[in-house]
């Protein structure tokens, strides 16, 4: 099977300090190398933004009080989310050159190729997580199976009340485990949408069909 260079993150939203450093690594690299990446999506000034506002929660969270700490986990699963955005970005540009890839501060691996992007994502049902004010997504059987290997695939949720205004999507978990789309923290009774979409190291997939939910405490 031919084989080609990929940009890769070596970082889970759970290894803060790696992740604060890979985004400032990759911050530097594409703002120096601007040339070759003309339009970062998502936006430099997008992922500066993001970086900072975990710095400052990192700090805030060594007090080990509740609210700091899941909030600090909230946007550590958001930075990651945009980092593997930007990382597909580097993919489209780079096309398998590792020398390139290298310019923006993700490293290189080989990988098997073509396997392609995941296929769109299908949300069977939303239920009661198993905690209060949660819920637990079920995907529909998945078309792909190469989608059920891991590492290589992440699962991303996204919430929104207002589902068709785009911008309102808001990424609440980044999983590689497709059987623990849990969401906590939701607001008694207040009906919010998700919609679910699968990434390799190829790009990201296309949503899914936004589905509503109410919690009930």
């Amino acid at each position: 099977m031919k084989r080609a260079f990929l940009a890769v993150i070596h970082a889970t939203a759970k290894q803060f300090a790696k992740l604060v450093n890979l985004t400032n690594k990759v911050l530097t690299n594409l703002n120096a190398n601007g040339g070759t990446f003309p339009a970062p999506d998502p936006p430099l000034l997008t992922l500066q933004s993001m970086l900072n506002t975990l710095v400052i929660e990192m700090g805030q969270a060594k007090t080990g009080a509740h609210q700091q700490v899941s909030q600090r986990n909230e946007t550590a699963i958001k930075l990651l989310g945009l980092l593997q955005t930007e990382k597909n970005y580097v993919n489209k540009v780079a096309q398998g050159d590792k020398a390139i890839i290298q310019l923006s501060g993700f490293d290189a691996s080989l990988e098997p190729s073509p396997i392609g992007v995941p296929d769109q994502m299908s949300i069977k049902k939303i239920v009661d997580g198993p905690l209060p004010l949660s819920a637990k997504i079920h995907l529909g059987k998945l078309s792909n199976p190469l989608l059920a290997v891991k590492p290589k695939y992440i699962f991303i949720v996204q919430m929104s009340t207002t589902p068709l205004t785009l911008t309102s999507w808001t990424t609440v978990l980044t999983t590689g485990n497709s059987r623990k789309l849990i969401i906590p923290n939701l607001v008694n009774l207040q009906e919010v949408y998700f919609r679910v979409a699968a990434q390799n190291t190829y790009g990201q997939g296309a949503w899914s069909a936004p589905i509503g939910f109410a919690a009930r405490s």
